[in-house]
């Protein structure tokens, strides 16, 4: 016979609850059990990998090509891939400023396996399409829209940090083969540069792939005689004694050049600080740009990089550094010649780093090539370096035509701080699988709200995310790829407030407690009926107005009844 207390509306409560629930998804359930899609994105302007074009109402299929498709569905094998990057181009990336680059791997999960949406940070990807090794890839928030995909792989620990990168051109914002026609760089501050004739081709080599030991990652600029890159002294102006400072950029020159001028010049411009001004601005003195003031004022000689050229004899792709000094210097002086040449059509970094001087200490000036440490001088308070100069890269001078370095150009970065080793490491590592050159491990987005996971980057090693080879194949792998997230549902969380006085349930209906043991045993054992008896809760039982039970709960551990004190026990039932 069980014995039962009703419980008044007061006692019943609703709340909204949050939950999450977590989804394991692999190569083998993706698609049957969790009607996900797994789809590639390929820009217009990007290397096709399948071709569908549109026919009359309908889509149609180049049977003749390599898909490199394989969707489970036919209707799935149909949508152009140009079609796929275009859609989550224009829904997620291009109006929030965020990059598509030409190729995305992406998983679109349904909405009845996301609810309100995928939980922030919840994103764990491992990928074996990877030939090098295995992606490790996590999420992290940004916003309640969406998170970064970042590889773990890659150490961030000496990463420029993003306050002190005044300017920065990667230039992977740009369509191959056309002409890069930006006005502002990709730093957070947006500095105006001026360009022209800069088109964009393949970018930095990643090195270590196999079986192919280097392989172009994302864009850079192809530069001629006639290009320009400009960048105006009144929006840059961190070249001081008393502040660290530094450049790093990537150049790819060919054996020859161009432009060595009417007076058979023997170097051509990488970078320099010295030779034109767009806009005056008032903090300075006016300079004139000729022979006669570099004679007279050598202050107003910074810095500069060049390359010899093939008029220079057997000097030809050997780069120079020249800084110049207030003092003791008719001309500036050129500080350090490199040992290597660099005019084989190979990439090479080359990196200024200045360290501040003090009222104690002199400041340094460092040049290096691929890391290499290739001459230095000392800086003092004294000596004027900063001046009204543009700065030009791989570029003379605006005011004349045909002077320019032919030649690729990459990730070009001028920052308000030292370079140190580790910055410099990490600057110059383009390896295909711990690469930092691009200062960033963030390799892609999750974009909660919308289910949609995307890894897009320049990068050879996220190419095949979840593709296998490309085309959907892992036959060399038992697991292809697992990720793990977890979606987001709000539940009606119900309270039931059970309340037991003091002076009831103090009996048992446990049938070791009867006389003879059996339910319809009615009589109990003597030590039952003593008022130091006291009995466990284990479990409440929920009835309906018509004894029908309706939900038991358990407690975690048997609750001892009191006689002293009144006890309450919160039942809460989860509904979705």
């Amino acid at each position: 016979m069980a014995i039962l207390k009703r419980i008044f509306n007061q006692g019943i409560q609703t709340y909204p609850f949050i939950a999450h629930k977590t989804y394991e998804v692999t190569t083998a359930n993706y698609s049957s059990s969790f009607e996900i899609s797994i789809l590639r994105g390929t820009s217009p302007n990007g290397t096709h990998t399948e071709v569908s074009t549109s026919k009359h109402q309908g889509v149609t299929f180049d049977s003749t090509l390599a898909t490199g498709s394989g969707a489970i569905s036919e209707e799935l094998n149909k949508i152009p891939q140009q079609v796929v990057w275009s859609s989550i181009n224009s829904t997620c990336f291009k109006k929030d400023g965020k990059t598509l680059y030409p190729t995305a791997s992406i998983i679109s999960i349904p909405q009845q396996k996301i609810g309100f949406g995928i939980k922030p940070k919840s994103v764990q990807i491992t990928d074996y399409s990877f030939d090098g090794g295995n992606l490790f890839l996590s999420s992290s928030y940004e916003d309640d829209d969406f998170g970064y995909i970042y590889d773990t792989d890659i150490d961030t620990t000496h990463f420029i940090n993003e306050r002190n990168n005044r300017v920065y051109l990667g230039f992977n914002g740009g369509v191959f083969g056309k002409l890069y026609k930006a006005s502002k760089d990709e730093s957070i501050f947006n500095t105006p540069i001026e360009v022209s004739n800069l088109k964009i081709c393949k970018g930095i080599d990643t090195q270590g792939q196999s079986p192919t030991p280097t392989s172009a990652s994302g864009y850079g600029v192809t530069m001629t005689a006639n290009s320009e890159l400009t960048i105006p002294a009144a929006n840059l102006s961190p070249f001081t004694t008393s502040r660290s400072w530094g450049v790093s950029m990537w150049i790819k020159l060919p054996q020859s050049q161009s432009f060595t001028g009417a007076g058979k010049e023997i170097t051509n411009t990488i970078i320099n600080k010295n030779k034109q001004r767009v806009n005056n601005y008032a903090a300075h003195r006016p300079f004139r740009v000729d022979q006669l003031d570099f004679e007279r004022r050598p202050d107003a000689f910074p810095f500069s990089i060049e390359v010899y050229n093939q008029a220079a004899g057997s000097d030809n792709g050997k780069l120079t550094f020249t800084y110049g000094r207030s003092s003791g210097k008719a001309l500036p002086s050129i500080i350090a010649t490199s040992s290597a040449k660099v005019n084989n059509e190979s990439w090479h970094n080359v990196m200024i780093s200045h360290t501040a001087a003090t009222e104690k200490t002199d400041g340094q000036i460092n040049f290096y090539l691929n890391n290499e440490i290739m001459g230095s001088s000392a800086t003092k308070l004294t000596d004027i370096i900063d001046n009204e100069y543009d700065l030009n890269i791989m570029c003379t001078d605006q005011s004349k035509t045909e002077n320019g370095t032919s030649g690729s150009l990459d990730e070009v970065r001028i920052v308000t701080q030292e370079l140190t080793s580790g910055n410099r490491m990490s600057l110059y590592n383009n390896h295909i699988t711990s690469g930092s050159a691009y200062q960033t491990n963030n390799v892609g987005y999750v974009f909660h709200r919308k289910g949609l996971i995307v890894i897009t980057d320049p990068r050879p090693k996220y190419q095949n995310c979840f593709l296998g080879d490309g085309n959907w194949n892992y036959a060399d792998h038992d697991r292809t790829f697992e990720f793990k997230y977890k979606s987001t549902k709000k539940i009606e969380q119900q309270s039931i407030l059970c309340e037991i006085g003091k002076n009831e349930f103090n009996v048992s209906q446990n049938n070791t407690l009867r006389l003879s043991g059996v339910e319809d045993d009615y009589t109990l054992k003597n030590f039952v009926t003593g008022s130091d008896f006291r009995p466990y809760i284990t479990s409440v039982g929920l009835y309906n107005d018509g004894g029908e039970l309706v939900a038991i709960g358990k407690l975690g551990s048997p609750l001892k009844k009191r006689r002293d004190v009144d006890v309450t026990v919160d039942v809460r039932l989860d509904f979705e």
